[in-house]
């Protein structure tokens, strides 16, 4: 078994545990606490964390929630007041349209209207998971680790509901070397690994059995700030990444978030 494949085995058994009836069970304790900091159970795949996505609290929580007893402890410590989750001490724009979007998916069963308005490909897209981090290498002699992070994890389905994974990158600055984060994350996949992330889609989203598409690319999707004036060489770049590498580009504008797609010269 490759060292990739057994990470993504504890990614899968974390996501069942997030799903299981022990973690299920202090969810609905705390349903309030989840609302009111919109909360989400993170699996990775040394552990699980508890994330809030809400806009004053975006990606703060507590992580190692190794078990139920141990998040409903975690829970129960917040609404007593003996621990606290402070809003950050400088701007976070990244780790805003992350939590933006990610609670955006929580309201809508999972769906993410904001991205499939922007890229407006005719599919629907739904949010999986987010900062799953992989360590790997590849296989010339003397190469180190190499460690690879989707920022968010998503499928997108067509209208007859056949579906393929989407790793997204967000950045709060604009260089196209995210784009080549994005190709970097699929580079070391083979078929076991992507039946391991079809499960874990399938275990994260739950629902009714999904098919997908046969003999689909890895799609990538870049999330970087608007810019008044893009320059041609990187209008002619992001324009290559998509007809070649099927990767979208879409930017976004705040405080009060939205996204367009990149827009060409």
């Amino acid at each position: 078994m490759s060292v990739l494949t057994a990470q993504l085995e504890k990614l899968v058994a974390n996501a069942k545990r997030v799903k299981s009836d022990e973690f299920q069970s202090v969810i609905d304790e705390y349903r309030n606490l989840f609302d009111r900091y919109v909360f989400r159970l993170r699996p990775s795949v040394g552990s699980i964390s508890l994330v809030s996505c809400a806009n004053w609290t975006p990606q703060l929580g507590f992580s190692n929630m190794t078990s139920g007893t141990i998040l409903q402890r975690t829970l129960a410590s917040l609404k007593d007041g003996s621990v606290n989750l402070k809003a950050p001490d400088r701007p976070t724009p990244e780790k805003s349209v992350q939590s933006w979007l990610i609670a955006q998916s929580i309201a809508n069963a999972g769906r993410v209207e904001a991205i499939e308005k922007a890229v407006s490909d005719g599919h629907s897209y739904w949010f999986v998971s987010d900062e799953i981090a992989l360590t790997t290498s590849d296989d010339r002699e003397g190469s180190k680790p190499v460690r690879v992070v989707a920022d968010l994890l998503m499928i997108r389905s067509d209208e007859n509901g056949d579906s393929e994974l989407v790793n997204v990158e967000l950045k709060s600055q604009r260089t196209t070397e995210t784009h080549g984060q994005t190709q970097k994350f699929w580079q070391f996949m083979g078929p076991s690994q992507v039946a391991l992330w079809r499960e874990f889609v399938d275990v994260m989203l739950e629902g009714p059995d999904r098919t997908w598409k046969a003999n689909s690319k890895s799609r990538g999707i870049v999330i970087w700030p608007n810019a008044v004036r893009p320059s041609k060489s990187t209008s002619e770049l992001i324009a290559r990444y998509k007809s070649e590498e099927s990767i979208d580009t879409i930017c976004y504008s705040g405080p009060n978030y939205s996204l367009r797609p990149e827009p060409s010269l």
